[in-house]
């Protein structure tokens, strides 16, 4: 039995886990194509969440708050 799993050749490695393993489904990416899908998994999250912001600000901020005060001009006697 290998010490290194990752050093044994597939059919000692199957001895060993009882079974083959699957490769995983993204790992042949790599370059261009592997940075433009990490952007999507974090950037589409993101832009959905800054979308829904400004659309809450925009419909609330026409409520306008209550504290809303003009400045005034002391008056010099």
């Amino acid at each position: 039995m290998p010490t290194y799993l990752h050093c044994a050749p597939p059919l000692a490695l199957a001895a060993v886990l009882g079974r083959r393993p699957l490769p995983l489904a993204g790992a042949g990416l790599f370059g261009a194509a592997r940075f433009w899908l990490e952007c999507a998994w974090i950037g589409l999250p993101l832009l959905a969440f800054a979308a829904l912001g400004a659309a809450l600000r925009r419909r609330f901020d026409r409520i306008g708050p209550v504290d809303r005060r003009v400045p005034v001009r002391a008056c010099a006697d």
